[in-house]
């Protein structure tokens, strides 16, 4: 509790100091956070897992047939490639893991790497751009010609302006040189298009081939920082802001991500609105700051986050309740930790804060310090549950305004009357 205290006290002064435009002042109080960490947060934690994969008694016929059946976009590296390796390695109902990326050769060193003959799990890959939506057609166009059915979609590739693009020169950085124009195939915002769109298609085609299991998207924290404005449709007409890849800006290419996994959100909310299905579950989850090759890894903030980052083993808990946990319920928000100190007040807490942060017009200062408390405190509180979301994330409205227009754009360029 003292230095939980601590803690707090050091992250309100430096985003008071912030906030009353002392940045030299906040920079320099704001560096004894990580000097405190480094003495105080413990660096490792015993975690007991479920890894086995229990299915209701009617579909116990089917499975011993064919077996499970699992899609993770995004899976050559990082947590996709992990969950890739959990669920290969998983007790119970035998399961095929299709790796899914837009790197073929990725795609096939990591079967290699994981594939064994001693396991009755099985592994393929296909190449999918999610950022393209002729692309997600192929891949469930070739998926259903493979394969019966289809249990888990795990939601997972994603990108960030600022990381993707992480040791080329400033002139290729999108966040950094906002003169480039970031667009897709089909001329969504390429951030839009990758963490969002594709997904939507790719759910759209493959939900039919659901006969029990589950669709999981993978968001982030950080969609607190989304106020919603972004994705709001004025009549279906209409696009949401963030769909565009014509506004160039610094705020826009910052804000692009977090509006993404807001996104995301609110499509497990609209799915579990508009289904009602019993058989399959539409969850969403954030695992925290892990340590992948979506963080810096080099200079003072890879050695700070290097330390405070999960550990691959610590961040996938939360992926394995998503997976293993029979005590959830459609539309429920995942997390691997704790947001201190909301997760311990009343969620209207939470609320007034982020709309102190709209008063202020510095949402995105706000949302960055609440950020950095949660990476200070995440390895203190490590523990998946389901979790409280943004205000946004909980709009109905603006859920089911997203939806019809993703819906109807799909349509009205020919992506949904195609048989596959």
């Amino acid at each position: 509790p003292h230095m939980l205290g601590i803690i707090v006290a050091v992250s309100v002064v430096t985003l008071s100091l912030l906030t009353i435009g002392r940045r030299r002042e906040a920079l320099l109080f704001g560096a004894l956070l990580p000097i405190l960490l480094k003495f105080f947060v413990p660096t490792s934690h015993n975690i007991e897992v479920n890894s086995s994969l229990l299915v209701p008694a009617e579909y116990q016929e089917i499975f011993k047939q064919h077996g499970a059946f699992a899609i993770i976009t995004g899976s050559t590296s990082g947590v996709g490639k992990e969950l890739a390796k959990i669920l290969y390695e998983s007790e119970g109902i035998p399961i095929t893991i299709v790796v899914a990326s837009r790197s073929p050769s990725k795609c096939q060193a990591v079967v290699e790497e994981l594939q064994t003959t001693n396991r009755s799990s099985k592994l393929d890959w296909h190449y999918l751009d999610t950022s393209d939506l002729d692309s997600v057609r192929g891949f469930a166009v070739w998926y259903k010609s493979k394969y019966p059915y289809l249990n888990f979609l795990v939601n997972n590739a994603g990108i960030h302006y600022s990381t993707t693009y992480a040791g080329v020169d400033s002139a290729s950085n999108p966040m950094l040189n906002t003169s480039l124009i970031m667009k897709s195939k089909q001329g969504y915002d390429m951030s839009f298009a990758t963490n969002y769109m594709g997904h939507f298609y790719l759910t759209e085609l493959l939900l039919p081939l659901m006969n029990w299991g589950r669709v999981i998207n993978i968001a982030s924290t950080f969609h607190v920082q989304a106020d919603g404005h972004s994705l709001s449709v004025n009549g279906l007409n209409d696009a949401p802001l963030f769909s565009k890849p014509i506004v160039n800006s610094f705020h826009h290419r910052n804000d692009a991500y977090p509006a993404s996994k807001l996104a995301q959100i609110l499509h497990v909310k609209q799915l579990t609105r508009v289904y009602h299905r019993k058989d399959v579950l539409f969850l969403s989850l954030c695992p925290g700051w892990v340590n992948t090759n979506m963080l810096p890894n080099d200079g003072i903030v890879g050695a700070i986050l290097d330390k405070l980052a999960f550990s691959m083993e610590e961040g996938m808990q939360v992926f394995r309740m998503a997976i293993f946990s029979n005590e959830l319920s459609s539309g429920d928000h995942l997390l691997n930790m704790k947001i201190f100190p909301f997760s311990y007040l009343p969620r209207s807490y939470l609320d007034a804060f982020l709309t102190f942060g709209d008063n202020l017009g510095h949402r995105d200062v706000l949302s960055l310090s609440f950020a950095m408390l949660l990476l200070s405190t995440q390895r203190l509180t490590l523990g998946a549950h389901v979790s409280i979301s943004s205000q946004e994330s909980l709009n109905e409205t603006l859920a089911t305004q997203l939806y019809d227009w993703s819906k109807k754009e799909l349509k009205d360029n020919g992506y949904l009357d195609m048989e596959l």
